[in-house]
């Protein structure tokens, strides 16, 4: 590996939008389940960003992006936690603990910055990865919660 191969974490910025989408739409080729548009992955980074602009991070190799990780604070309760989170790298870099090192990159800037000390998101547990690698950083489940999810007419026929 060269000096240019090097992989480098720098700070997430509208100039990466487009690599940024292209980078989520491509990881989720194959996976007939999860459907990312253009539009949606562009909002979604977007309302990452806006929310916490200093926890959104990229990761580089030969400038080229190869990996997402954009987060967001909320207050609960007497405390801010990291509430929503994702964490995306390209197929061909994965197992080379670029996630690890991105989310490492964020956790640190938060709990220095805004004193977090928890974080929390939902993660999809379609196949066992990536539960088993948030497992093995860390991450339990919360049994005393439930995800719940409702189609908007569904609810308005019921009130």
């Amino acid at each position: 590996m060269t000096d240019g191969d090097i992989m480098r974490i720098r700070l997430f910025n509208k100039k990466d939008l487009d690599e940024a989408i292209n980078l989520i739409i491509t990881s989720y080729k194959k996976d007939k389940k999860i459907k990312w548009t253009k539009e949606i992955t562009e909002k979604y980074l977007l309302m990452h960003y806006r929310m916490n602009k200093d926890l959104c991070f990229v990761a580089t190799e030969n400038q080229k992006i190869i990996g997402i990780g954009l987060c967001m604070l909320k207050p609960e309760y007497n405390k801010v936690i990291i509430n929503s989170h994702i964490l995306i790298v390209h197929p061909d870099h994965r197992r080379k603990k670029v996630a690890t090192k991105l989310l490492s990159k964020i956790i640190v800037k938060a709990k220095n910055k805004y004193n977090v000390d928890e974080i929390e998101s939902s993660v999809e547990s379609l196949t066992t990865f990536p539960i088993s690698w948030y497992e093995s950083i860390g991450f339990r489940e919360k049994k005393h919660y439930t995800l719940v999810k409702a189609k908007i007419s569904d609810i308005l026929k019921s009130i």
